[in-house]
């Protein structure tokens, strides 16, 4: 999934294994010796399970996106209703480019229209990745994160959310979850 983040956003990183790997590495060499060796099993679980899908959300479904674009029947559109409302409240915040998008439009200048509209759904699936990421662990993860007995997914999920929130939401999470004893 995170492979298909450039369909939508080409400008972006590819989000292949190479650039989840060097980022397993970047966190290998951010976390100091003495923390790393003070840290759990479950903590090292999260935080490899984060870097693996902290980015899951850039990656919304295709038929959301046509959805977006209004590009989809009546019917099929249905389904997706809430979010694109909510979509479509984002993009009027654009005045400036829907302005620009219209002009293009009379001027039959479709491909600069569209470069437009695809640079404000980037900016959304950017401000709103981090949500649609907790959202997909949630759902799509539900009971498969787990150390013993306890279930990480929530925690899991709110961590990926995390990383697109101000740094002090950090300080308001759970900071200790009791999973075993690690030996």
């Amino acid at each position: 999934i995170a492979k298909s983040i450039i369909i939508n956003m080409p400008e972006y990183t590819l989000h292949d294994e190479n650039h989840i790997f060097n980022m397993l590495y970047l966190a290998g060499r951010m976390i100091p010796k003495e923390t790393l060796q003070k840290l759990s099993t479950p903590d090292i679980m999260m935080i490899i399970l984060a870097i693996f899908l902290h980015d899951i959300g850039m990656s919304p479904p295709g038929e959301l996106i046509r959805a977006w674009k209004n590009q989809l029947s009546e019917i099929e559109a249905s389904q997706y209703a809430q979010e694109t409302a909510q979509f479509l409240q984002y993009r009027n915040s654009f005045v400036r480019e829907l302005q620009e998008i219209e002009k293009f439009q009379k001027e039959q200048q479709y491909s600069k229209a569209q470069l437009l509209e695809d640079q404000i759904i980037t900016h959304y699936i950017r401000k709103t990745h981090s949500d649609r990421a907790r959202k997909m662990i949630a759902k799509d993860w539900e009971g498969k994160i787990r150390y013993n007995d306890t279930d990480l997914t929530a925690t899991l999920a709110e961590i990926c959310f995390s990383h697109n929130e101000d740094h002090m939401r950090l300080l308001s999470m759970e900071t200790i979850k009791m999973c075993a004893e690690d030996t």
